[in-house]
């Protein structure tokens, strides 16, 4: 093998990584984090719980999440995986695993709600969303995938 075989051999895998890198970035790379300690906190306003109250909703954390010691407003969920975008920032964040159920009784005494799941924080589309099940219903059948939740804004 001659220097110049080396050379062009050399070129060709650093182009063909190149490429494949930029294709990748261009789709963004997921990078599960469960070994980290990252934790996403879900806490309700003072005017949600006191509508809550009011209308007797209950919220109950499921799946990997929990309830945040103390603080009845807040849910903790581990943050699973992270998404890294095109301009090598976050561009997204899961919490796969956790759930919050919603329910409360109707006026014959049944049981209604729903559970969001797994959810994902979009910091491209400013959203959080989640898997979204009918309380009751079938999750293979009647679940909304990735729902949009809400819309927020990044203060810091």
């Amino acid at each position: 093998m001659t220097i110049a075989q080396l050379s062009f051999r050399s070129i060709a895998v650093a182009a063909a990584l190149l490429a494949a890198g930029a294709s990748a970035s261009a789709a963004g790379l997921t990078i599960p984090i469960n070994f980290t300690v990252s934790n996403s906190v879900q806490t309700f306003s003072k005017d949600a719980m006191g509508g809550f109250r009011v209308m007797e909703i209950a919220v109950e954390a499921k799946g990997n999440g929990t309830p945040v010691a103390g603080d009845p407003a807040s849910y903790s969920f581990p943050v699973t995986q992270i998404v890294i975008g095109s301009k090598l920032n976050v561009a997204a964040g899961a919490a796969v695993g956790s759930a919050l159920q919603i329910t409360r009784l109707n006026d014959d005494s049944v049981q209604i709600g729903l559970t969001v799941a797994n959810f994902t924080i979009n910091y491209d589309t400013k959203q959080v969303l989640a898997d979204t099940t009918i309380f009751g219903g079938n999750p293979a059948t009647d679940t909304a995938k990735q729902m949009p939740l809400y819309n927020f804004t990044v203060a810091t």
